[in-house]
């Protein structure tokens, strides 16, 4: 399928370097400058970049411990190579619909293959796939779809299983494959989105019943909201992907709202919607905001910033022409990287696509040369660690 899509020019790399010049430095600026908040460029096409062939739609992205960036689809794992082409590591996998990937504590790159039985496999940033996690060869590890692998505070790996029998069930795998599943102390329990906490546990959302709930690397589950039940918690049941927010806040969707809901580590809970915001796909913490995506598959396509104090600012109108992001993850060069497709159908022979976009993070200026000699001024204490605070070469938000 031929794509009509806008390409939009990237100008900051050239502004950077003029900015340079001005200021006398010989330095140039490091490739992959942050681009301009809410500048969409298309980076890779399915059909059109080496290497990138997409089965379905891009599912999960992340930052490799190598810093390049790694993609799922249906059925493969995917790198994005330093010259903007890809390479496909679909040899070995045996699982399909591969629905969450993260790197690991071993330095690894460990994804889940959501349809039954589930598997968990890992792959090293050579390209090596092993299977880490099969139902009936890997003691302790029970039939049941896996949805999300996050890395743990304890140096695990920890995965979600929202249909395994009547009550689905949370796990861990360490980076040797040892897994134990703990199953919630509830019924009708459909872990969906994990991540580690800001306070040393993990924190999921339970889509079978309302449920935000935090678990030790012990197994101990705490409810700490439930939808119907805390004050200003009334999404209803169905809870997806939660991250966390430069505010030290967990971020979640909620899809039967729909809303995009903040809940702090003790359990208060306030809930944000905008107009347009109808099925959220993924959110993720970039640049100081919160970033939510829409594919719209049943509804329009969309993205939004989200601050912490829960204000939207509509980006849509940056995307390509019939575009929309199925998932967002910021990027090693403080962008923040979408996996896209093109809709509104859902069809195999779709077009998809990786896209950058501009997060709002800002890089300090490159140092510069003196063109004549200087006579330093004493600098107070409080002057200098200002100073050395606004020299931070990253801000990730």
């Amino acid at each position: 399928m031929t794509a009509s899509v806008r390409r939009l020019a990237t100008t900051s790399l050239a502004a950077a370097l003029t900015a340079a010049l001005l200021l006398g430095s010989t330095l140039v600026p490091p490739a992959g400058a942050v681009d301009p908040l809410g500048e969409i460029t298309v980076v890779a096409t399915e059909g059109t970049t080496p290497g990138f062939e997409v089965d379905q739609t891009v599912y999960s992205i992340t930052e490799g411990p190598d810093g390049l960036l790694w993609l799922t689809d249906y059925d493969s794992v995917l790198r994005r190579n330093a010259d903007g082409s890809f390479t496909d590591f679909s040899a070995g996998i045996d699982g399909d619909s591969l629905s969450s990937i993260t790197t690991g504590p071993d330095g690894n790159l460990w994804f889940a293959e959501f349809n039954p039985p589930g598997r968990i496999g890992r792959i090293t940033p050579t390209g090596t796939v092993t299977e880490m996690a099969v139902f009936g060869v890997t003691p302790g590890f029970t039939d049941g779809n896996v949805q999300t692998i996050t890395a743990g505070p304890d140096g695990n790996l920890w995965f979600t299983k929202p249909f395994n029998g009547d009550n689905g069930r949370v796990g861990r795998i360490t980076p040797a494959g040892v897994v134990t599943e703990f199953t919630p102390p509830y019924d009708d329990a459909e872990p969906r989105g994990i991540v580690a906490g800001p306070d040393g546990n993990l924190w999921f959302t339970d889509s079978g019943t309302g449920r935000v709930v935090k678990l030790g690397t012990d197994g101990t589950f705490t409810d700490v909201a439930v939808s119907g039940v805390t004050p200003g918690f009334d999404t209803g049941p169905s809870l997806g992907p939660v991250t966390v927010g430069p505010d030290g806040n967990l971020w979640l969707l909620a899809y039967s709202a729909p809303a995009v809901v903040r809940v702090t580590p003790a359990g208060q809970v306030t809930q944000y919607t905008t107009a347009g915001l109808d099925f959220p796909e993924s959110i993720a913490s970039a640049c100081g905001s919160l970033w939510v995506t829409q594919i719209g598959y049943q509804s329009a396509p969309g993205i939004w910033q989200v601050g912490t104090d829960g204000a939207f600012t509509d980006w849509t109108s940056s995307l390509p022409d019939d575009t929309g992001p199925s998932v967002a993850t910021p990027g090693p060069d403080d962008n923040l990287w979408l996996g896209a497709e093109r809709v509104p159908q859902i069809t195999d022979d779709g077009t998809s696509y990786v896209l950058r976009m501009g997060a709002g993070c800002t890089i300090p200026p490159p140092p510069t040369t003196p063109t004549t000699p200087t006579t330093a001024t004493p600098t107070s204490p409080t002057t200098a660690r200002a100073t050395a605070a606004t020299a931070t070469p990253r801000y990730t938000g």
